[in-house]
């Protein structure tokens, strides 16, 4: 995944399109 959703937030990691549950 980019390194861009992993520096995010739980939260922040669904809106970047990963599945965070």
């Amino acid at each position: 995944m980019p390194p861009q959703i992993i520096q995010f937030p739980e939260d922040q990691k669904v809106r970047a399109g990963e599945s965070v549950e």
